[in-house]
């Protein structure tokens, strides 16, 4: 029997809707879905967790994701491992790994069913094995102008824009400046070589942007270079925060970051070789320094520090580091980075940080302890075979849920949007159809969710829970040029519910977008237990193959 999907025509201001889904009101269907494996997704909370007949299902567990990094002792990736060779420990506590997966810049075939999936036209999942579209990671490069000496910035900026020239489509690259009184974000995160370009001020055009951002960073650096004469102390603690801003920043974007950090570096010290008289002023900035690292690892952010002085090297030709680039050093071991000194290639190095996550292993896990009390929570990966080499993060703190209120939902909402990585604690499963518009591109989704990742609530003879969708139209460059959103209130009987728990929550949207928009991000949340997946669909190719294909009869 074809079942057929609940249509909402979503436009701006649209009001809530409410679904009452039973039997007769189908909750999953469409012959298109039926075939696809519900096995993509997470699996279902273990038995001792799932309700009794008549109770609410809660399911308040997170997904921890961890991405690992193998290599062999000559430093060459490790691809041909699998799950079984991983075992993961929270805190000495040993976890179920509940997906994996290997990045890569082609699809990995990691399952049947997902590899299987992958070759259906117009489907989209935010699975990473079911997924071979979009960026595998984000790279935010810093231009320290407030650690690095006046003579060295001139390059720098040149090498940060060989290197946005020679970006490719699968990059995402944000550019930040941190100067004595600020932390600029020159540009968001783009794939848009151009775009970078110009924001680095490396364009000699007239266009006021452009000439803006060539101001703001030659102040910049003059203001840098009158701070770096005048002393080192206060460096530290303003470096520190610049950091801690970053991982605010990118915090919401799931998966590993890199944070490629240009710098002349900076002391664990000050002082240590002054007279043993003078030593009640040595500076000791190693728990400073150690907080900041802990923080961008709970982020995800993995630091790949790049020496801004270049090649040297003392007589006789010995390896040589230079100083105030051990604590860098230490906060790359911490976050999972690696960094580089003694070369003058810089964009070599920015594209070896890029390329360092390309090939690694995706772990992710629902922690078993549930002791959400802000403690630091220590991650150890080890694998079967013998003499590789690791690196991930080494732990995260457990911070409670935050208050549900309506600013939070929307900055989250906002935050997946803006992500150009797909989050994937909700799972999500779209079909997407193009439909002819002479206003713009109008989509057809229908949009399956992962139930194990849903909380309903008993409420006489029905269950409740609601989901936010949004979507937002982005541009070649990155932009979001417009988004539109709305919430859809979910008050199954007995039935309905039974079918949701079975077969997933679908529902069918209709969505028109700017004609200037080449993608759409669809994201999902459910209110019951926070969870959020997001979906990215590139129009260019859904368009391409709508007018390819031959005319229906």
């Amino acid at each position: 029997m074809r079942k057929f999907f609940p249509i909402f025509n979503c436009r701006t201001g649209a009001a809530e809707r409410a679904i009452l889904l039973s039997a007769a009101v189908t909750i999953f269907a469409c012959a298109v879905f039926a075939s696809q494996s519900v096995s993509q997704n997470p699996p279902p909370p273990p038995p001792d967790q799932l309700p009794s007949h008549g109770a609410a299902l809660r399911v308040t567990a997170r997904l921890v994701q961890v991405n690992v990094i193998v290599q062999d002792k000559d430093g060459n990736p490790v691809s041909d491992l699998t799950k079984d060779d991983f075992t993961l420990f929270d805190k000495g506590q040993k976890q179920q790994i509940s997906i994996f997966a290997q990045l890569n810049r082609t699809p990995s075939p990691i399952s049947t069913a997902s590899t299987a999936s992958t070759n259906r036209p117009n489907f989209f999942f935010n699975r990473v094995q079911g997924n071979s579209d979009g960026a595998n990671s984000v790279t935010v490069i810093l231009m320290d102008a407030v650690n690095t000496a006046f003579h060295d910035l001139a390059y720098v900026r040149a090498r940060v824009i060989a290197f946005a020239r020679s970006m490719t489509s699968r990059d995402r690259v944000a550019l930040y400046l941190l100067t004595p009184s600020k932390l600029y974000t020159l540009h968001d995160f783009t794939n848009d070589p151009e775009t970078l370009v110009r924001s680095a001020g490396g364009d000699a055009s007239d266009d006021a942007a452009i000439k803006h951002a060539n101001k703001l960073i030659n102040d910049a650096f003059a203001e840098s270079n009158y701070f770096y004469k005048g002393g080192r102390l206060g460096v530290v603690e303003n470096t520190s925060q610049a950091m801690k801003q970053i991982a605010k920043d990118v915090a919401s974007i799931p998966g590993r970051k890199s944070l490629v950090w240009i710098s002349g570096g900076f002391p664990l010290y000050i002082g240590e070789r002054d007279p043993i008289g003078a030593r009640s002023e040595r500076y000791d900035f190693s728990p400073m320094i150690s907080g900041t690292a802990m923080m961008l690892a709970n982020a995800d952010v993995a630091v790949y520090p790049v020496d801004a002085r270049g090649l040297w090297a003392p007589p006789g030709g010995r390896g040589y580091i230079l100083p105030h680039f051990d604590a860098m050093i230490a906060i790359a071991e911490g976050t999972g980075g690696h960094a580089y000194y003694n070369t003058n290639d810089i964009s070599g190095a920015i594209r070896k940080a890029i390329d360092d996550s390309v090939g690694s292993y995706v772990l992710a896990y629902y922690p078993a302890h549930n002791s959400w009390d802000y403690s630091f929570r220590a991650i150890n990966v080890k694998v079967a075979r013998k003499g590789l080499q690791l690196r991930y993060r080494t732990g995260y703190y457990a911070i409670p849920d935050s208050a549900d209120g309506n600013g939070m939902q929307d900055q989250l909402i906002s935050n997946a949007i803006r992500s150009p990585i797909q989050m994937m604690d909700l799972g999500l499963e779209v079909h997407a159809e193009a439909a002819a518009s002479a206003a713009g591109h109008e989509i057809k989704v229908q949009v399956r969710v992962d139930p194990s990742r849903m909380r309903f609530e008993k409420n006489g003879d029905r269950w409740t829970d609601s989901v936010n969708i949004a979507w937002a139209g982005l541009s070649a460059d990155g932009r979001v040029i417009e988004r539109d959103g709305d919430r859809i209130a979910l008050q199954p009987e007995q039935n309905g519910y039974d079918e949701i728990l079975h077969a997933g929550l679908s529902f069918t949207q209709h969505i028109r977008l700017d004609k200037e928009a080449v993608e759409m991000r669809l994201v999902v949340r459910d209110h019951g237990t926070g969870a959020i997946g997001s979906v990215n669909i590139p129009l260019n190719r859904l368009f391409t193959q709508a007018s390819a294909s031959p005319p229906a009869h």
